[in-house]
């Protein structure tokens, strides 16, 4: 259960972070059965400082599981 959450974590600030058209749909998938998919913005498109909408579908293939979704937005350095 940690695990997951850890690694939806990552995955979503890595997203957050890369701030680019061809990174706004990502794909996670797991040898626990998770399935993961990312979208961010409009259209994917999204600017930094601004508020941005993001969907996240998951979907277990495996035994059930209870954790929690967060993302984390840090500031730019630019």
């Amino acid at each position: 259960m940690k695990r997951v959450t850890i690694m939806v974590f990552a995955f979503l600030t890595l997203l957050m972070q890369l701030g680019s058209d061809n990174f706004s749909v990502a794909h996670a998938d797991d040898d626990n059965g998770i399935v993961m998919e990312a979208k961010m913005g409009f259209e994917g498109r999204f600017s930094l400082g601004n508020w941005t909408p993001i969907a996240v579908d998951i979907e277990n293939k495996g035994d059930d599981v209870q954790g929690d979704l967060e993302i984390e937005v840090q500031k730019s350095s630019s």
